[in-house]
Parts: C-alpha cells; sequence; structure tokens
C-alpha cells in the first residue's frame, strides 16, 4: 500500500488509498462524465475545467488525481449548461436581469 503525506494549508494528509479504489473512482467518473457532458457540451466543459485549473489547481496532485478533479469539474459544467438550456433556472435568470442573450428571457 502507497504511504504519502503531504501537507495542504495547516493539515498534514496522510493517504493510503489503494490503486483498484482509485481506479474505482476513476471508473464512476467516467461513467458520470459521459451521462451529464454531452458531444455538444464536451469542448466548452473541458475549456472550462481547463481555466478553473489553471487559475486555481494543485500542480503538485499526482496526475490520475488532477484528471478526476479535471473530470469532476467537467461534469459540474456541462449539467449546468444542460440545466440552463433545459429553462431549469430561467426565472433565476429574469430575477438577476441581466443580457442572457436568449430574447426568451428578457424583460417585457
Amino acid at each position: 500500500m502507497d504511504r504519502r503525506a503531504r501537507r495542504l494549508d495547516n493539515w498534514l494528509v496522510v493517504t493510503t488509498y489503494p490503486p483498484p479504489e482509485i481506479e474505482a473512482w476513476a471508473k464512476a467518473l467516467n461513467s458520470l462524465h459521459r451521462d451529464q457532458v454531452h458531444d455538444g457540451d464536451a469542448r466548452t466543459a473541458e475549456l472550462a475545467a481547463a481555466d478553473l485549473w489553471a487559475d486555481a489547481g494543485y500542480p503538485d496532485a499526482p496526475g490520475h488525481v488532477v484528471m478526476m478533479l479535471i473530470r469532476a469539474i467537467e461534469i459540474g459544467y456541462g449539467a449546468a449548461l444542460r440545466a440552463v438550456r433545459d429553462g431549469t433556472h430561467d426565472d433565476d435568470l429574469r430575477t438577476w436581469g441581466r443580457p442572457t442573450g436568449r430574447p426568451d428571457l428578457r424583460r417585457r
């Protein structure tokens, strides 16, 4: 079992996760990604995740951890795009009063 200690802010974190468990997490994220990020949104979600990671990512994280975190960001972004597209947040958008580029949401 791999044991590594890292200091994150003021916390000492010791990880002892076996590779099969990490692989199971990655598979779960990949499955969720397939369900949540549709083809038309994949590139947009990828670019958004890259922008977020470039600004605030953890550059010393192991590569497999970085990939899982980026996948999780893409999943959230893809789900948000779909929710906005499906009209889930139309009332919120009207309330916020910001121009959306969607004429059907403009105040009348």
